[in-house]
């Protein structure tokens, strides 16, 4: 696509995005659009505990592919498309999974700063404010308010249930379920308020993130794994459409995996600073 089309199918959509959202303010999540969801995390689930369970050198799923080590250690992180968006009654499901190597950090590092839901709001741009609500053992529960744009902004007030899980020497999983997700409106203003859950533009409805973390010699393996559950696209607008919903859950876990090595490259430079 030329940068002149690109431009023009921006300011299309745009338009009929605002169109969209205007016209249908409160889309309702349906039961069965629920349970489709639950049963597909169900099937991703039961893959993480096979991985868990299973040979250590097959731990990521990027371990399948070929030449996969010397690419992330040069510093890339990989999206790879699990699955493709699977449209269920009343939604759509996106599921995808992106790998970095952070270098000098181990495993408890990274749980470190995944769980410091405080200090999110400083290291990820999509976080506007984070806090930990619980910790029970390796259980815990956080809030957070969030940012979501591709041409148009929306914020979401969510809450989630994490669990740190060690799967073995230098292996980990961190699984992270929402438990809520409130669409804001007027975000800022005196008359700000939470849609009720289910009943909003339907940008967002459930959001689920994996991740496994692999220790290595030199550094460790981050990979992320995020299922989310959204509105399907408005018939007739999936030509347009279709490829922005691709593009947001991709620069989004791309954007939090660099944000994330990022993070473990400052703490690692401050922890090594000599003292006075």
């Amino acid at each position: 696509m030329t940068n002149c089309n690109r431009a023009l199918a921006i300011s299309v959509f745009a338009l009929l995005s605002g169109a969209v959202l205007s016209a249908q303010p409160r889309t309702k999540l349906k039961a069965e659009t629920v349970v489709a969801f639950d049963g597909y995390v169900a099937i991703v689930e039961e893959t993480l505990q096979a991985r868990l369970d299973g040979d250590a050198s097959k731990f990521l799923a990027i371990s399948e592919n070929s030449g996969w080590r010397t690419s992330l250690r040069d510093g890339s992180v990989n999206p790879e498309f699990i699955e493709k968006s699977l449209e269920v009654p009343g939604g759509l499901i996106q599921d995808w999974t992106a790998t970095m190597f952070a270098p000098n950090a181990s495993g408890e590092d990274v749980i470190a700063l995944l769980t410091d839901y405080d200090s999110h709001s400083g290291i990820y741009d999509e976080v506007i404010a984070g806090q930990v609500i619980s910790r029970t053992g390796s259980k815990i529960r956080s809030k957070l308010r969030l940012r979501k744009h591709k041409v148009i902004t929306i914020v979401l007030d969510t809450e989630h249930e994490i669990e740190v899980i060690k799967a073995g020497e230098g292996r980990w999983q961190l699984h992270s379920h929402s438990t809520r997700i409130n669409q804001v409106r007027n975000v800022g203003k005196s008359n700000e308020m939470l849609l009720p859950e289910g009943e909003d533009t339907g940008f967002l409805w459930r959001m689920n993130a994996y991740w496994s973390i692999q220790e290595v010699d030199g550094g460790v393996y981050v990979e992320c794994r995020s299922t989310t559950l959204t509105r399907g696209i408005p018939f007739g607008l999936g030509w347009l459409i279709d490829r922005f919903t691709l593009a947001v859950p991709r620069e989004s876990l791309v954007a939090t995996l660099e944000a994330t090595r990022n993070e473990l490259a400052k703490r690692a430079d401050r922890f090594s600073e000599p003292n006075d």
